[in-house]
């Protein structure tokens, strides 16, 4: 064994650590958490059942209705579960700390060691990267209330901006080639 924070399959260990890193943004209106999993869900799954030229039927018409209208009620409470969330919280505080990152992933890793640790990678370099914007991360609240700064003033990047996309990029290509070399 390589080590703890090991995915079998370096696409399930992208996916867990994609998940935690957008997982601490839950907080944010229009998170890509919320936009992809919450409101966007049904495009994905509807555009591939008609993609696959499943053919128009009452009885799989019956099986679509009834998987739409289950979808509906999970996004229907996983977007109430949100909006309460986000009533208690503001955006980049508990949520943006070595406390919730290790919360997170510590109750995945009760279930799954390995999938809880590529969950904290994730998770962290999300705390890393909001370390590298302008405005800073609370990394150790909420014990201290000081926001840390990963960078230089003049070298901080632009929450949103092209910078941050650019070191996003090279964030998911690196945790892959680690993910496939580590097996």
């Amino acid at each position: 064994m390589a080590g703890v924070v090991v995915a079998k399959n370096p696409v399930v260990g992208l996916l867990l650590g994609g998940l935690g890193g957008v997982v601490a943004d839950l907080d944010a209106d229009n998170s890509w958490l919320q936009v992809f999993l919450i409101k966007g869900c049904r495009a994905a799954w509807t555009d591939w059942w008609f993609a696959k030229g499943v053919k128009k039927d009452l009885f799989l018409e019956m099986v679509w209705l009834f998987l739409l209208i289950i979808e509906i009620g999970v996004r229907t409470i996983l977007m109430a579960v949100v909006e309460i969330f986000k009533s208690f919280v503001k955006h980049r505080g508990i949520t943006h700390t070595l406390m919730s990152g290790l919360l997170v992933s510590g109750i995945i890793m009760i279930f799954n060691l390995n999938y809880g640790g590529v969950l904290l990678v994730g998770y962290l370099s999300h705390l890393i990267m909001d370390g590298m914007t302008k405005s800073g991360v609370g990394l150790f609240g909420p014990f201290l209330k000081k926001t840390v700064y990963l960078l230089p003033e003049k070298y901080r990047i632009k929450t949103g901006g092209p910078d941050e996309f650019a070191v996003l990029l090279g964030v998911i290509v690196i945790f892959y080639l680690v993910m496939s070399l580590v097996k």
